[in-house]
């Protein structure tokens, strides 16, 4: 979100964040349409866990673990648009070398977890599937995983067959002797955002952005905002509350933006007043300090 407002702000980005804005950007879509595939095609005797991070002998990432009783089932989603292949041990797209060898991460990643799922009962069968959701994608391997690649066509039919063998919810003590142990190795994501530097807000592009097409080519009246593009309305209150946010997540680091003035100004000093802007801060978020010192605090 903070890369995205970034781009939209026309913040001077260097060419690394750019690349790392795009790969998080398709991974964020790709994953949000596994999970909700995963919500129309599994039933309630899988407790669904999504972007799990955790530390078995190294830090590995799980984009969804579907728990039953006696199988966990490690999915990993990849969004590539266009050739991937796999040949010689390595990764490419577009006949590009990839950086990251993640087929071979997968198989020690589903081993890792096999070994959590042991503490629980070593009854537990653990598998898993490599789900390449982007309809434009071509897989081909050289190799053969002792997990399963499965591609968008195939991925209906996959979930579905997860659930042929009717099976009980998990019962409420098992789930959590099972959430303790995965608690044991659990971590914080280690890859946080880094805020802009404060000096950066004299030059960031100003102005209210449409929501949904993210132009600056909106209409501004009492009450509504309207974007001339794509003729999106929004109440000027959802608009200040937007603008605060969108502040708050460019400056990640400083948790005192949000103030009146700041929002004022990020706005363009003419989308609304500041006494409009102080009343809707006050009325949805905490304020702290006093006078001239006060900030609105706001949790993301």
């Amino acid at each position: 979100i903070q890369l995205e407002m970034s781009v939209i702000r026309q913040i001077n980005l260097a060419e690394e964040q750019k690349r790392r804005f795009w790969s998080l950007k398709q991974g964020y879509i790709g994953e949000s349409e596994v999970a909700q595939w995963l919500e129309k095609y599994t039933d309630d005797s899988w407790h669904v866990l999504s972007d799990y991070w955790f530390n078995y002998k190294s830090t590995m990432q799980a984009d969804f673990l579907l728990i039953k009783e006696n199988h966990w089932l490690v999915i990993e989603v990849k969004n590539f648009d266009g050739e991937f292949e796999y040949r010689n041990h390595e990764c490419y797209i577009n006949t590009h070398l990839m950086e990251n060898n993640f087929m071979n991460a997968m198989a020690t990643k589903v081993r890792r977890l096999t070994r959590i799922a042991n503490e629980v009962s070593e009854n537990i069968k653990v598998t898993g599937a490599m789900i390449f959701i982007n309809e434009h994608c071509q897989v081909k391997l050289d190799y053969e995983f002792d997990y399963e690649i499965i591609q968008r066509n195939q991925f209906r039919n996959f979930l579905k067959k997860q659930t042929e063998f009717l099976a009980q919810p998990l019962l409420p003590a098992y789930l959590n002797r099972i959430q303790k142990v995965l608690n044991r190795y659990s971590i914080e994501n280690p890859f946080q955002p880094t805020g802009l530097p404060i000096e950066d807000f004299a030059t960031i592009h100003k102005g209210v952005t449409c929501p949904t097409c993210h132009r600056f080519d909106v209409e501004i009246t009492l009450r509504k905002v309207t974007c001339r593009h794509c003729h999106f309305k929004e109440a000027k209150s959802e608009t200040i509350l937007r603008s605060a946010r969108q502040l708050r997540y460019l400056f990640f680091d400083n948790s005192d933006m949000v103030t009146t003035e700041n929002v004022y100004q990020f706005m363009g000093a003419s989308a609304a007043s500041r006494s409009l802007i102080r009343d809707i801060l006050g009325k949805n978020f905490k304020k702290v300090g006093k006078t001239n010192k006060t900030y609105y605090e706001i949790e993301i």
